[in-house]
């Protein structure tokens, strides 16, 4: 097989399953030249996806090596058509090998190169829908982002670059699918599934029941969140329906389920938002701190945005999952820290993810290296023995309006 014998065991592992593609590719692995491995086309790539000159300098001199290794020259190539050309389903980045031994410190720019060689693809996709310049230089940014410190690379290796499972993640970015709109990212999605919410016909009101089958733990987190499972006052969740009324256990608007099983008769309560329903999928870069102001804005913008550049596909609500929609929150940091003033804003819900006894990875030291209070407070948690937990969260559309807390001023059923 042309090449393969070049490629280091890891590499050749990731790739045995698509050694039939592999081969069509070789076939046309020029003897010389790869154009995206060129020095012309990385400072013209870096230069659109704002990376400053002395790296632009650095991935040139990366690429020049890549070009004269046989090895990588032929995986940047593979990847090069599996990515950009014709898109091979299957591949499975996040186990992909960084290539530390050929490119030492500079491992992480491999696949910063492989990227950048879809940056002409990314910009066509961009021109046919109209994309304003700023929308475009905020969004792809995120590249940039990701190959600092506060990138996951930079953490594990102390040198810029990503790896494999994030160049997977910003597959997004470069398929068109996500956005930056003012402080956070956006896309196009459906709700998973794990959460239905009703609405009264009488009186506005919003309630989220739990899917059916769902095991909480005695606080109504999920059984497994901040690692602890199976504790003896856990309980299981239903969700079931008649002809006149759906029966269920409630999440409160603050991210807990309710042991208290609800009656909500259909001719008053509405199911509005369901397992496919469209949502505007929300992700938080790194950044700057998550202003209240700002985070409004975002939002908004985002509205704006989709129902310009995709008035084809419909959405009724905004959805994520993260740390910083952790529940425990507001009973560790003040009423008025953003955190805590946008979970009001919105309805949590519980899921199975966190940190637990460590402290979240995204949470950043302050100037010179000194811990800032929210590092303080959390640090004062563990050490009494507090678990840290992930959470998601629903913003339905017709309810967006910032500042009013919409879901925690309302009456519940129960």
């Amino acid at each position: 097989m042309r090449g393969f014998d070049t490629v280091d065991s890891p590499w050749q592992e990731c790739m045995a399953p698509f050694i039939a593609v592999w081969h069509e590719t070789q076939k046309d692995l020029p003897a010389s030249g790869i154009r995206f491995l060129s020095s012309g086309f990385i400072e013209r790539s870096a230069r659109y996806c704002g990376i400053a000159q002395d790296m632009a300098e650095k991935l040139v001199r990366v690429a020049r090596t890549i070009e004269e290794d046989p090895g990588l020259r032929s995986v940047a190539w593979f990847l090069h058509h599996g990515l950009w050309i014709n898109r091979i389903h299957g591949i499975r980045m996040s186990e992909w090998p960084v290539p530390t031994e050929t490119l030492k410190e500079d491992a992480g720019l491999f696949y910063v190169i492989v990227l950048l060689a879809g940056v002409p693809r990314l910009q066509g996709i961009y021109r046919r829908l109209g994309m304003p310049s700023g929308v475009v230089r905020d969004t792809v940014a995120e590249l940039d982002r990701r190959m600092g410190e506060s990138g996951s690379f930079f953490r594990t290796y102390g040198s810029p670059g990503i790896d494999a499972k994030t160049l997977g993640w910003l597959l997004m970015i470069w398929d068109a699918e996500l956005y930056q709109i003012g402080r956070f990212q956006f896309g196009l999605s459906s709700h998973s599934g794990v959460i239905r919410a009703y609405r009264s016909t009488s009186t506005g009101s919003l309630v989220a029941l739990s899917e059916d089958d769902r095991i909480f733990l005695p606080n109504g987190l999920n059984d497994g969140s901040g690692g602890i499972s199976g504790l003896e006052n856990s309980w299981t969740a239903t969700l079931e329906g008649t002809e006149n009324e759906t029966m269920g256990y409630p999440i409160s608007p603050s991210g807990f389920a309710v042991n208290k099983k609800i009656r909500l008769p259909k001719c008053e309560w509405v199911e509005v938002f369901s397992k496919g329903s469209p949502t505007l999928d929300f992700h938080i870069p790194a950044g700057p701190p998550m202003d209240f102001e700002v985070c409004g804005r975002s939002l908004q913008d985002a509205i704006s945005f989709f129902r310009q550049f995709f008035p084809e596909k419909p959405f009724v609500a905004f959805e994520s999952w993260s740390w910083i929609l952790d529940p425990v929150f507001p009973d560790i940091l003040p009423p008025d820290s953003n955190l805590v003033r946008f979970q009001r804003e919105v309805y949590l819900y519980p899921c199975l993810r966190g940190s637990g006894d460590s402290m979240p990875a995204e949470v950043r030291r302050g100037e010179g290296g000194r811990a800032t209070s929210m590092e303080k407070r959390f640090s004062e948690y563990l050490s009494s023995g507090g678990k840290f937990n992930s959470g998601g969260f629903f913003l339905m559309i017709e309810d967006f309006d910032w500042g009013s807390q919409p879901y925690h001023q309302q009456e519940l059923p129960w």
